[in-house]
């Protein structure tokens, strides 16, 4: 399977969910991203694309995409340095 997925806990309680699939050797297509409102301080989204960048990258991804399907969400995605691509999609290379 080609599917990354993980619960991120803070406090030791779940703040958010990952939800992830390769669409080719080296892209990865965010599925859901989603943190419980109290923990909406964008350190789950840090921890996943910056901390999380040498695991994504030791498996072969340079670069991540995701739908913005809502303002909030494009804001969001903008702030953690995505840009929206020619297909409409919002991509970080990360390598």
């Amino acid at each position: 399977m080609n599917t990354i997925s993980f619960f991120v806990l803070r406090n030791m309680s779940v703040a958010g969910i990952f939800l992830a699939h390769k669409i080719d050797e080296h892209t990865l297509c965010v599925g859901l991203d989603y943190v419980i409102p109290a923990y909406r301080d964008f350190k789950n989204g840090r921890y996943i694309y910056l901390r999380l960048k040498k695991q994504f990258i030791g498996q072969g991804i340079n670069k991540i995409v995701a739908a913005g399907d809502s303002h909030k969400y494009i804001k969001y995605l903008e702030k953690l340095g995505f840009h929206k691509n020619q297909d409409g999609m919002y991509e970080k290379m990360i390598a």
